[in-house]
């Protein structure tokens, strides 16, 4: 589903958090036999340590990064694909309930915002100001990754803990 990404050296995932960022990275890592890279890597919100993940890898990576999706037209290259994960903000913020998610005000805070949604602000800030400036941009909307073999059924996920993966 996802071999087309192998003519790319660096695959960022990004999106906001719970837009199915974390299994859209695993799938392509899967089916590209690159390297997966979690977010976990480089402590989550760690622009500099993620930055040196990005620039240190040679090859052959893919990396979850929700957190990063303010800065992510930083690190466009033409041997950089950048994927956005869609996924309508009524179901992203049914699963950050469900995980008592709290990092809201995090993410307001890297676009200067100290009030709204922030999956809603992060989708703005992406059309308005970022699209643009990504010469290997691919947009997945969420609902396409069902098709895929490493996908699990909503039901039988109702139990995950935050990372959504099943060992």
């Amino acid at each position: 589903m996802f071999k087309h990404f192998n003519k790319f050296q660096r695959i960022l995932v990004t999106g906001p958090q719970r837009s199915g960022t974390r299994i859209a990275t695993r799938m392509i890592a899967k089916d590209t036999d690159f390297l997966y890279v979690d977010e976990v890597e480089y402590h989550t919100h760690d622009e500099q340590q993620f930055a040196e993940i990005v620039n240190c890898q040679t090859r052959g990576f893919v990396v979850q990064c929700p957190a990063m999706m303010h800065i992510i037209h930083k690190f466009s290259r033409k041997d950089t694909a950048i994927v956005v994960m869609l996924r309508n903000p009524v179901d992203i913020l049914a699963s950050q309930a469900r995980i008592n998610w709290e990092g809201n005000k995090c993410e307001l805070r890297k676009y200067k915002r100290k009030d709204g949604v922030a999956c809603e602000v992060k989708y703005a800030y992406w059309l308005i100001h970022q699209r643009g400036k990504v010469q290997n941009l691919f947009e997945i909307k969420y609902d396409i990754l069902k098709h895929h073999p490493l996908w699990v059924n909503k039901a039988e996920r109702a139990d995950f803990t935050p990372t959504q993966w099943r060992e």
